[in-house]
């Protein structure tokens, strides 16, 4: 449950290959989490459409883009949310 979080003071630490790509706080990455659902929701009503339950909205990005190469191994850690990793095939 997304209740009491403030997604604004999450930390996002992401290591490509065992090695930090950046480490920061979601405040001073991205203004607003919740104004990017705002405005998709506002705009798929109004094409009689909606966010459905279990679908995955991503809302920005907390680092500059990285080239995808074949092997390399992306893990992310987001204090209080959890963490993540994909390996690119």
């Amino acid at each position: 449950a997304a209740e009491g979080l403030d997604l604004g003071a999450t930390r996002v630490v992401a290591r490509k290959n065992g090695e930090t790509a950046f480490d920061v706080v979601s405040r001073d990455a991205v203004d607003d989490q919740f104004a990017p659902i705002a405005l998709l929701a506002n705009e798929l009503g109004a094409r009689g459409r909606a966010i459905e339950a279990g679908q995955c909205v991503l809302t920005g990005s907390f680092g500059d883009p990285a080239p995808l190469s074949r092997g390399d191994r992306w893990e992310a850690e987001l204090s209080s949310v959890g963490a993540v990793s994909v390996t690119i095939r």
